[in-house]
Order: C-alpha cells, then structure tokens, then sequence
C-alpha cells in the first residue's frame, strides 16, 4: 500500500501514525465533489488497536446524518453478524472506501475512489488489523486489487501481506442465506442434477405466445417454466424488475428462473427479509421484494447497491416504484391477470406476461427470450 505523508512523521511504520492525525489531515475534505452534497464526512469508528476491522464501499442516508458508519437497520445487521462471530462493535473498527455518501447512493466513480483511498490506506495502517473483512463488490475489488467478483471470493480467506481479508455481502445480504455464515446451495443443486448438467423434475411448458414479447399463461406451472426458459439467456449484470398485483405469480416466475440457472435452494418470496441469495448455480440470482419499502432511502438497507449490476441477476419485485434510483438497464417482466376473469372462475390462473426493455442489453435479452420462445 502506498504511504501518504502524516506532518511530523518521517518514517511512517503501521501503528505509528493515530487516527487522530489521519482526521487531522483529511479536514473538510474537498478533494472530489462530493463535498457539495454530503452532511457529515463518515470517517470511521471503533477500536483503534482492533484485530477485526470491517471496511464497506460508501456512506448511506442515516450514516451521512449521523456521521458514523452503519447505523440504523444496516448497523442493527452487522451487529447481528458480530454477536454470530462472538464479537461486539465495541472490539472491531469500521470504515468505508469513501468518505461521503454519493447521490442517490450510486457506486463510486474512480475519481471518488482515486481521491479518498488514501485515507483508508492510512486508517488501515494506522490500526494494522490482522483480519479485514470487506463488505461487498466495491470494498472488495479496492482492497484486494481484483475484478473477481464477490460471489467467487466470499466465505474464505485471501492472503494481502500481513492481512488475511474475508470478502462477503452487504449486512443486509450476510443474514439471508448468501453471506459468510450464510451455506451455499452447490451441494444441493448438483445432487439435483443428472449427469447432462441439467435440472431433473422439469415440467412440460405450454405457454402461448401471444405477439412481439407477450405470452400468455395458463397456470402457475406456465409462469414457473417461463422463467426457467429465461435463464440460459440472462448473464453477469442483468436486472430484471418484476411487476403485477399481488398473487399474479413473480415468485413462481423466479422460482423458474433460479431453477434453470441449477441452483437447488427452495424459492420464497422474501417479503420481510427483503433479500434473497441463490448463488448454487450458473451465475448467482438475488432476488429483492422492495414492497415494504416506503422511501428510495431504505434501499441502501437491503444491500441491492453492492450486487446491482455487478455479477449475477436481480430480480426485483415491486422495483417499479424505485426504477430511478437503481438503473437505466432492467428488463421489465409485467405479469398481469386476464381483465374480467373472476377469482373462481376457469380463467382464473391465466396471466398475460409482457416484455418491456429498458436499454440495450435489455432489449437484446427480450429478443433473445422472443425468439427462444417462439
């Protein structure tokens, strides 16, 4: 790691310079624009000799008005994840590549990265931890110099020097199945499948098209299997935002999905964890349902900003309502019920499914989808 000059230290060994000396020396930091937008520069917290120390990507809403990393419902997870570990907030320190919160919580640019690093280099100096563990994509890729994402580095130890570094999700992502305590669903995939790769149990798909990009579904099973004729086709970084009223089937189409990608892991809805992490397959599916969610905010809680875009697919259910503050690119997948039909009638579990890409890559995959289904 590089060394910034601390005034009064000529030879900056790890452990010399305090914490204190490094705020000193960041100030009212004014290095890149985000100084215009933030309310408190979050420097860092925690014990200053600490074994353990966690370093995140940014600040969030709740930490921009309060100065300190991960508080409100992130902090109340990463505590939740510390007392698993048998630690206490209290014993590690936490930091952020940057600094201040970036509008709308969208990722660093590399000028924001280029200007802030040195300072984390120097907290990391400074407390010289045996353990870093590094919280999402971002914080990921800076400290151990790599492009390899999370999904393949998580859940076990990387030598960098005299750190050992732990990659794994976003808190909020850590106590849902697909964090370091989290357990994978490869062993259950591949017992699942046979000896061609493929997923045994796959049902018969009668789906009818219905012109350019709309199909239309008879049963669950229809919706199901849709979404596992999807899945050869999606790859690293697409976002697929699922709309319909309630019971009209997203989840079955997801669970088709996850299910042709190979994974083995049960799919649910998650409502109130928020977040889901099926990484047992091809390419790893995360699966939000934002429909608790009541301000753009709160999705800075769900971990959605540390996998979006980066590897894997999102699935977002209720996304609709957030679209401006996550991405220009998303398919939109629109499953509605047929107009008119009755809840006990014949026509009841018919669904009309509709493709609306958003972008390029978006309207390559609906093409892709159009013609594989055709």
């Amino acid at each position: 790691m590089g060394v910034m000059h601390i005034p009064g230290h000529t030879h900056q060994a790890p452990r010399e310079v305090t914490l204190e000396e490094i705020r000193g020396v960041l100030g009212d930091c004014r290095l890149c624009p985000l100084c215009e937008t933030r309310t408190n520069i979050v420097f860092g917290v925690g014990d200053p000799h600490a074994r353990v120390m966690f370093v995140g990507e940014a600040p969030g809403r709740n930490e921009d008005l309060q100065g300190e990393p991960f508080v409100g419902a992130a902090g109340q997870n990463l505590n939740r994840i510390l007392a698993f570990a048998g630690l206490k907030r209290e014993e590690i320190y936490i930091a952020n590549v940057l600094k201040c919160r970036p509008p709308g919580n969208r990722n660093p640019k590399p000028d924001e990265v280029l200007a802030c690093a040195p300072f984390l280099r120097e907290q990391i100096r400074s407390i010289w931890p045996d353990i870093i563990v590094t919280m999402g994509n971002p914080a990921t890729h800076f400290v151990l110099k790599t492009e390899i994402g999370i999904t393949k580095l998580r859940g076990r130890f990387h030598q960098m020097g005299h750190f050992r570094v732990l990659p794994t999700f976003h808190p909020a992502a850590a106590l849902r199945g697909g964090g370091v305590f989290g357990r994978s669903a490869r062993a259950r995939a591949r017992r699942r499948r046979g000896a061609s790769g493929a997923v045994r149990g796959v049902a018969l798909m009668t789906l009818e098209r219905a012109g350019a990009g709309r199909f239309r579904s008879s049963c669950e099973e229809d919706t199901v299997a849709f979404g596992r004729a999807v899945a050869p086709l999606v790859r690293d970084g697409d976002v697929l935002v699922l709309t319909g009223g309630l019971g009209v089937g997203k989840t079955h189409f997801t669970k088709g999905l996850s299910s042709g990608l190979g994974d083995g892991r049960e799919v649910t809805s998650p409502t109130f964890a928020l977040m889901a992490v099926h990484d047992g397959g091809r390419i790893p599916l995360f699966h939000f349902d934002l429909y608790r969610l009541e301000h753009a905010y709160e999705l800075e809680d769900t971990g959605i900003y540390d996998v979006l875009g980066y590897e894997g697919v999102c699935v977002l259910e209720w996304g609709e309502q957030f679209q401006d503050e996550l991405t220009d690119e998303f398919l939109g997948i629109v499953i509605a019920r047929d107009e008119g039909a009755a809840a006990d009638s014949a026509l009841a579990e018919e669904r009309t499914i509709r493709l609306e890409p958003h972008g390029a890559r978006a309207e390559e995959l609906a093409r892709a989808i159009d013609a594989a289904l055709s």
